[in-house]
Formats: structure tokens, C-alpha cells, sequence
């Protein structure tokens, strides 16, 4: 992904950056999650045969970590797919850019967010100097942070929703969203599942040309990458969004927002869906199934302490507001 955002700052982008064209049409489906209309047909068409491609994983017992972490008794594809489609419900293009065109406040409508509590956000030290309202120190795509490799600087995948609802709970205004081809969706809950999609999901630059994009390899990437941001949409109060960490000194990503502060976050959902697929994938090679477990042991890497040095534990997964908005 780019290099990190700093999302407390999200709010005050949306509302100072230019506009941006659109493209109109009608909404596009994936299985129960809509997009907008400027996502492109192939991406589409690529993640519907990803979709489909979890249907033929072999009925493989989930493992003890897996059902506490995820909530689930069962890693049949109908139970994983329910999972993700509670906690991304709508996608985005790369082009998508926050903008006063398409992120406006309710003005007229009451809205009251259910907790005072925020997340913990952490800065990289040169963070500390930015300007507060220079919309222009704000690096393009994830507001999440590197969470996954870069590619070449291309979107790969963000959790927008998750941090709409932040910044509106930090300005305590409802905001609303406008999606091409889906119209205005208010921003009541982390759990409201706007995820932004890029090339960089797709690019060939992260494996090379000789693994193709219909690998099993690159399907178990694209797909616990996916998993990995809708535990963006979880979380309430303190735990809000799970939102990343500094990468400790030494770490590969060191002073990065790419790192964990607990045991049941994003990338402890991505490492234990790649350590699943690994022994349920019936057609992977052995070079196939242990580069997979190596995606979910560089996942691991990325959980670290709590800050007073303490292992780290399990969060709050309950999500905050409430979505669909009640009427």
C-alpha cells in the first residue's frame, strides 16, 4: 500500500480536497456486497472466482484459535462468506478520492455516537510536525497504514468505512458517504463495510508473472487480505476499528502503522484464513500450501506487546453504532 495516513486527519482531508470526476451507472454485485459502478468488471469478475474458489476447500475442522478469534464454530464458505459480508457491505474504486462531492455531514439529522471512548492512534515521530489542516501532507490510499506490501505505490485494499466513522465520531457529526451508482449511505457504524479496492490487490509486481493471477497462491492473498480488513468494521470505544500499531524498533516495518496490539485483529484474522486455506486447498502443491503458511507466519510477525510491554490479549470485537442506520 502507500505509506501510511494519519487517520485522525481523514475528516478534515475529505472536506479540504478538490473534486474529483465520477463516473455514473448502475451498482455492481459481489455475491451480497455491492459496488459502485467505477470498479472495474475484470477486478470483479476475478474476486466472484475467488469467492467460488473457497467453495472448493476441503471441509477442514477450524482449529481452537480460529473459532475464538473469528466467532465462528464452522469454516464452511456459506459461514465464512456471512462472516465477511456482516463487515463489508459496499466497495470502491482506486480513482474513489473523500471529497466535499461525495462526503457530506447530516447537518439536519440528530445523531448521537454510543461512546465517548476513542482508539489509541500512534504516529511515526515525523508525523509530530505536520500541520494539522494540510490536507496536502496526506499521502493518497490506505487510512489504515502499509498493511499489506506495497506495490509499486498502488492501492491493494482499505477499510474506509471503519475510518468515516472515526473521523465523524471525532468531529461528532454524522457524515454520509455517496457511492457511484448506490447513492448516499450514512456512516452510522464502523460495521457500515466500505472497503476501497486497487490494482495493487492485483498487480504482478508482488509475486511475478510466472504465478498467475488465478493461482491458488495469489486467490489466498487477495482473500485474506479481504478478510483481513473487515476486522476493520469491528470494534467500540477503545478498540474502535483495530486500529494499527507502530511497528516496533528492528521490525521490517518498523515505524509503520503495520503492527497489532492484540491477539485478535487484522492480522490475526489474515494469518489464521492462510493457515486454514493451506491444509483445506485439496489442489495446492506442497511449494503452493508452505508459501501460504508463510503469508500467515509474516502475519503473525506483526503482533506485537501492548505499549506497557505486556503480551498482547483479545479486544473488544463488538462493534460500535449501529448498521443498517435505524429508520
Amino acid at each position: 500500500m502507500n505509506t501510511p495516513s494519519r487517520l485522525s486527519l481523514l475528516l478534515l482531508a475529505a472536506l479540504s480536497a478538490g473534486p474529483n470526476a465520477h463516473a455514473f451507472g448502475r451498482a455492481q454485485s459481489l455475491g451480497p456486497i455491492q459496488a459502485e459502478s467505477a470498479v472495474p468488471k475484470d477486478q470483479l469478475g476475478l474476486l466472484r472466482q475467488d469467492f467460488a474458489w473457497l467453495g472448493t476447500l476441503q471441509d477442514e475442522p477450524p482449529t481452537q484459535e480460529f473459532r475464538e478469534v473469528l466467532g465462528l464454530e464452522s469454516a464452511a464458505p456459506a459461514d465464512l462468506l456471512s462472516w465477511l459480508s456482516s463487515r463489508v457491505r459496499y466497495m470502491v474504486a482506486e480513482d474513489f478520492k473523500p471529497s466535499l462531492l461525495n462526503i457530506r455531514p447530516y447537518i439536519f439529522k440528530k445523531f448521537e455516537f454510543p461512546k465517548t471512548e476513542m482508539p489509541d492512534l500512534e504516529f511515526p515521530p515525523e508525523a509530530e510536525n505536520i500541520p494539522l489542516i494540510d490536507p496536502n501532507s496526506l499521502p493518497e490510499g490506505s487510512p489504515e497504514g502499509a498493511e499489506e506490501p506495497e506495490s509499486g505505490g498502488k492501492v491493494v485494499m482499505a477499510n474506509l468505512g471503519s475510518a468515516l466513522y472515526l473521523g465523524g465520531k471525532m468531529a461528532d457529526m454524522l457524515l454520509g458517504i455517496k457511492l457511484r451508482g448506490i447513492g448516499r449511505i450514512p456512516v452510522t457504524s464502523p460495521r457500515v463495510g466500505i472497503i476501497q479496492i486497487g490494482e495493487g490487490l492485483f498487480d504482478d509486481g508482488l509475486f511475478g508473472k510466472e504465478i498467475p493471477n488465478d493461482s491458488p497462491i495469489r486467490r489466498t492473498f487477495r482473500m485474506s487480505t479481504f478478510f483481513h480488513e473487515a476486522r476493520h468494521s469491528d470494534g467500540n470505544g477503545k478498540t474502535l476499528g483495530f486500529m494499527h500499531a507502530l511497528c516496533p524498533r528492528g521490525h521490517d516495518y518498523e515505524n509503520t502503522n503495520a503492527c497489532d496490539r492484540n491477539i485478535n485483529g487484522p492480522y490475526s484474522v489474515g494469518a489464521l484464513m492462510d493457515e486454514h486455506i493451506a491444509r483445506a486447498c485439496s489442489e495446492c502443491t506442497e511449494v503452493e500450501r508452505e508459501t501460504i503458511r508463510l503469508f500467515g507466519l509474516e502475519s503473525r510477525s506483526r503482533i506485537i506487546p501492548s505499549r506497557d510491554g505486556s503480551a498482547p490479549n483479545a479486544w473488544n470485537a463488538a462493534p460500535e453504532g449501529q448498521f443498517p442506520p435505524r429508520k
